[in-house]
């Protein structure tokens, strides 16, 4: 490889900034976006700030490195184009997909070096060039250029507050090396030392941590979590109140396996006279079902419209051992050891943390109790995972797990519970299947 002269390279920098502007605007724009919504958490910040990242790393790696460097000075910024592609995609991956990504500010070492290392990439970076003496054409943007890009992306990854996968650290850290070249080489790129620095003070740290950040001050964490609840709780109301006139229509038109086979399976799997609790009811559609076979059913669901319309219902049909009140499924009101099967259609892959829904379901089902879970199956389709990825990202219908059959019986199994029965329904019909499980309550501890 031929190495440019010093007039070639800033001659094509000068090119590059010339070329695309005026995406320095947007692309800074996008990572302070990014920046505002790692301070101020809100529901999809950790998915939209995933999603930032993979663009300006797939913009660099096209644009910058292949397009522009890879065609004028070497083929081997075709192979780092290629590599900051992949970085994109495991971004998108592990923090759009599998939200194995989360970011967070609080007060502990990684945080302040992570803002150190943010205010680098988005302010000091510049700066120093400018101090060095380039006319602007031969800056370093934040948000088009690998180097600062690198810097505020391990800046972000030193905010994470869950275990983070460790892959998501090479590529950056493979880049972060060559800021020793940019300095010591004939371009004498100043602000390159902050990033080889960086990428190894980071790097180490984050290779050897073994978990997330963890908000050291319990008050601020039961306020902050309190505060996150009514979040929740009044997004899930309106979101449902507003679809409760259509739910109905909306079942019979994308799921005909309820009217041929799926209401006759959870009535089999009901046991007779039995106490049971079906959470997140909807307008009774299964609770009217497992009525028939119960001594009483309890029916909760979060949306006071979908509740009121279950106990129009009721008093329609006169049915007498049926009873349906606004709950949240995350703090069931019931004794433990209250029912002999909890059923809960549809409505676990919607929530956010079912985890913790799982947990009071075991604390109110009788030990060898039954449990019957059906989720949608969009971990059993590519398309549908996209699809409802995007959904949930624009605020349609929430779709925060995308599971197939033996992911979902996995999890079953982990929250407590011992599968007895797996199976995917599906109308010939219907786009997307149904995993049904039935579980059996264990012991509790």
């Amino acid at each position: 490889m031929n190495i440019p002269t010093i007039e070639i390279f800033w001659g094509l920098i000068q090119k590059y900034n010339m070329a695309i502007w005026p995406m320095h605007i947007a692309n800074y724009l996008i990572a302070i976006l990014i920046i505002i919504l790692a301070i101020k958490k809100t529901e999809y910040s950790d998915k939209i700030i995933s999603g930032g990242l993979a663009f300006l790393w797939l913009w660099v790696g096209i644009v910058f490195h292949i397009i522009f460097f890879g065609s004028e000075i070497s083929q081997l910024y075709f192979i780092t184009g290629l590599l900051f592609i992949l970085q994109a995609i495991l971004f998108l991956f592990f923090g759009v997909f599998k939200t194995s990504l989360s970011y967070r500010f609080s007060k502990n070492s990684y945080c302040m070096l992570g803002t150190i290392f943010i205010l680098y990439a988005v302010v000091f970076y510049d700066l120093i060039e400018y101090l060095s003496g380039h006319i602007y054409a031969h800056i370093p943007i934040a948000g088009v250029f690998p180097c600062p890009v690198t810097v505020l992306t391990f800046g972000l990854l030193m905010l994470s507050d869950i275990k983070m996968p460790k892959l998501i650290v090479i590529v950056p850290f493979l880049w972060s090396l060559t800021g020793l070249i940019a300095v010591f080489g004939p371009y004498h790129i100043w602000s390159d030392g902050g990033l080889f620095l960086i990428g190894v003070i980071g790097a180490f740290m984050l290779l050897r941590r073994k978990e997330g950040n963890k908000i050291v001050n319990k008050r601020t964490s039961i306020k902050e979590e309190k505060m996150l609840d009514k979040k929740r709780i009044k997004k899930e109301k309106n979101f449902w109140d507003k679809l409760s006139p259509k739910y109905d229509r909306f079942i019979q038109k994308y799921w005909k396996i309820y009217e041929t086979s799926l209401l006759n399976k959870i009535e089999d799997d009901v046991e007779t006279d039995s106490t049971i609790l079906d959470v997140a009811c909807g307008t009774g559609l299964v609770s009217f079902e497992a009525a028939k076979k119960a001594k009483k059913v309890y029916g909760i669901d979060i949306a006071p419209s979908m509740i009121e319309e279950a106990k129009k219902k009721t008093r329609e049909m006169e049915i007498k051992n049926v009873e349906f009140s606004v709950e949240d499924a995350y703090k069931l009101p019931f004794d433990n050891n209250m029912f002999d099967t909890v059923i809960c259609n549809n409505a676990l892959h919607n929530m956010k943390y079912p985890e913790d829904v799982l947990s009071e379901i075991k604390r109110v089902l009788k030990p060898g109790g039954r449990f019957i879970a059906i989720i949608v199956g969009v971990g059993e389709s590519f398309k549908f995972k996209i699809a409802l990825t995007i959904s949930t990202l624009i605020g349609q219908l929430p779709v925060f797990h995308k599971l197939n059959l033996d992911e979902f019986a996995d999890f079953i199994n982990k929250s407590g519970f011992t599968v007895v029965k797996k199976e995917r329904i599906k109308h010939p019909e219907d786009r997307m299947a149904l995993l049904y499980v039935v579980a059996e309550g264990r012991e509790q501890k």
